[in-house]
């Protein structure tokens, strides 16, 4: 039976009768009796027997006005689905995050974002570096966000934010009243620096060695929270983004400009072989206007501490 069959047939059993179904189906009775014709033959079964001018539907006709019955529903179930598809709140939003963005800004995004969008289901892949290009590029995760530099032939890459680096170091030090910390400043200093972001320590590498600055000791951590904490209990000067700066500070804890002025530029990267979801497509907008609105406020975390 094709669509059309089954619509004729439905009408007729809610109908009872070839003249109501052609009125509800805005045909003519004699069309309504040539379809009803072609169904019986096409299911090779008797669906209904003429009686008084009535038409009687066979127990064989119930059973499958049940099965119809229950497609009906499927189908405005279906529909259903389709509209949430196209207005966002249905669907599958799966990311890949660096780790300094998954300690506020990628929940804070999300708690915003479900609450116009409640039944999507989200999954959140661990970052993983050479995992990354894969799983965005066939189409595993939606997108990630990471540090440019690392762009793989099957991505593109949006800007998202440029973060710059500063040094993070508690009150008291010796270097916590300058405005500007350079490379010489940390000569014979206990510094930290982020090792998870592969292009950073290049950065900070170009930097330094021109000035063949020499730590008194060097701390290497792989996420910028620890490093900022560590920072903070006097262990050494953070070489820190000033993101995880900004959503950390706290009293007693000083951030200082770092020259030459250095920077993490964040990109979000989806695949070129696969169309973006519309679910993706909302969250990484959101997540735009977010970083735009956020930026200039970064400079904020040069005031001192109260």
């Amino acid at each position: 039976m094709n669509m059309r069959q089954i619509d004729v047939f439905r009408a007729i059993m809610t109908a009872g009768s070839t003249i109501v179904a052609a009125r509800r189906l805005g045909i003519s009775q004699p069309a309504v009796s040539k379809h009803l014709k072609e169904i019986e033959e096409s299911v090779r079964l008797t669906l209904f027997e003429r009686s008084a001018g009535r038409l009687l539907p066979t127990p064989e006709a119930k059973l499958l006005f049940d099965h119809v019955d229950r497609m009906e529903v499927g189908l405005k179930q279906i529909n259903r689905f389709v509209d949430d598809l196209r207005e966002s709140r249905k669907g599958r939003l799966s990311m890949i995050a660096m780790p300094l963005m998954m300690n506020r800004r990628i929940p804070d995004l999300l708690a915003a974002f479900m609450k116009h969008h409640p039944e999507i289901n989200v999954v959140l892949h661990a970052h993983d570096v050479p995992q990354l290009f894969h799983a965005v590029a066939l189409g595993d995760a939606d997108f990630a966000i990471d540090v440019s530099g690392r762009e793989h032939e099957d991505l593109k890459a949006e800007p998202l934010i440029d973060l710059h680096i500063a040094c993070v170091l508690p009150e008291g030090h010796r270097l916590a009243s300058r405005d500007v910390i350079t490379a010489d400043d940390l000569a014979d200093e206990d510094v930290i620096l982020i090792r998870n972001l592969e292009r950073y320590p290049l950065l900070l590498e170009h930097v330094m060695t021109p000035s063949r600055v020499k730590f008194r000791r060097r701390i290497d951590v792989f996420q910028s929270v620890l490093g900022f904490q560590l920072a903070a209990r006097g262990l050494g000067v953070g070489i820190i983004d000033l993101l995880t700066i900004h959503d950390l500070r706290y009293p007693g804890v000083v951030a200082v400009r770092f020259e030459p002025l250095t920077k993490l530029e964040v990109v979000v990267m989806t695949s070129k072989r696969w169309p973006t979801s519309k679910v993706a497509k909302a969250f990484i907008e959101s997540a735009k206007e977010h970083f735009r609105a956020l930026e200039p406020t970064l400079a904020s975390v040069f005031r001192k501490s109260p």
